[in-house]
């Protein structure tokens, strides 16, 4: 084992130490620990970490469906991988951030097609706080996950909508889309049917 992976296995170990210490910082700690199990090449220790913290749901456990799904891919389980995503479309967290990630996800793995659905199903979780705080400039996680998905768009040759619309210019023309939710929330029903899942 390299001084690389070295280090990444002590500081998993004490990742997971810190976990049991700090039950309400868990699920974030054991995330990081897979990261690093698998940054050293641990990919089963990777593995078994990231069911924990599946087991404990919520919102990490959304991100622990994506990043098995990622290590999945990593080792050429493709379909095993899939399967975590289908589950945590199955699961519906309440929200965006792991659908968001999900979605960069299959972005940087050049399946836009299936990025964009994902896209679509974190803008139709973005909360009442979130989506208020697009005001606040180009920054704001909303306006990070429109973005992405407008991005996903253009690969895509699509052109833009009104959600890609509702990112231009400053104050007003940033609420062209009064509708955004109404309409990211319809894309998301058509995407949760089950002839649109895979």
């Amino acid at each position: 084992m390299g001084k690389e992976a070295g280090r990444a296995v002590e500081s998993a170990r004490a990742m997971e130490a810190d976990a049991d210490e700090n039950p309400e910082q868990r699920g974030e700690l054991l995330l990081e620990a897979a990261e690093l199990w698998r940054q050293a090449g641990e990919h089963d220790r990777a593995v078994e970490v990231l069911g924990r913290v599946i087991a404990m749901g919520g919102e990490e456990g959304g991100h622990a469906r994506v990043a098995l799904a990622e290590a999945l891919f990593d080792v050429d389980q493709v379909e095993d991988g899939r399967a975590q995503l289908d589950a945590l479309r199955r699961e519906e967290p309440s929200s965006a951030a792991p659908y968001h990630s999900a979605a960069e996800l299959l972005e940087e793995r050049g399946e836009q097609h299936d990025a964009l659905t994902w896209f679509d199903l974190a803008v139709a979780r973005l909360s009442e706080q979130e989506l208020a705080e697009r005001d606040h400039g180009s920054l704001s996680y909303a306006n990070q996950v429109l973005v992405g998905r407008r991005r996903v768009r253009q690969a895509l040759g699509l052109p833009p909508d009104e959600l890609d619309d509702s990112l231009s210019g400053p104050g007003p023309r940033r609420h062209a889309a009064d509708n955004v939710v109404d309409l990211a929330r319809a894309r998301s029903q058509r995407a949760r049917r089950p002839e649109n899942r895979g």
